[in-house]
């Protein structure tokens, strides 16, 4: 759930029903009061993007782009369940909601060459994430947090 429009400078954590809300500044200027247990991946910069730069997404049906340094916002995300750190292709982390992973597999076999590259496919909320983890591996960190497959 997100609530929007909180007046300008307004960014604190606090409790709302119950949940642990964290306010995030999107890259416009708008803050999003987000209920952390919404929130199914916390991710970096991309490449041509400033170094502070991350992206929560889960809330809302579009990622939502903010100028805070990945860690910080990390810092003062708190959901029920820690997040699962991985290892996007490119080398960086990716945060992923392990409630929300329904899919685990192996990643599809190159067009040209027909061979499976290593890594796992995890279908995580709405959208599938390429890690460089293996099938195994991601299982085995869900099965840490009490997720079975």
């Amino acid at each position: 759930m997100i609530y929007e429009g909180a007046p300008a400078g307004v960014v604190a954590a606090g409790n709302r029903a119950g949940a642990t809300v964290v306010d995030i500044r999107s890259i416009d200027g708008t803050i999003l009061h987000v209920a952390a247990d919404a929130i199914s991946i916390v991710t970096g910069p991309y490449d041509g993007d400033p170094p502070s730069r991350s992206y929560v997404t889960g809330p809302r049906s579009t990622d939502i782009a903010t100028d805070e340094d990945v860690d910080a916002l990390l810092a003062r995300v708190h959901p029920a369940r820690a997040l699962l750190q991985f290892t996007r292709l490119d080398g960086r982390p990716i945060w992923l909601k392990g409630a929300v992973i329904s899919i685990v597999t192996t990643r599809s076999p190159d067009a040209d060459t027909g061979a499976v590259p290593a890594g796992a496919l995890v279908h995580v909320g709405s959208r599938d994430q390429d890690v460089q983890e293996s099938v195994n591996d991601v299982l085995t960190a869900l099965a840490n947090q009490g997720i079975n497959f």
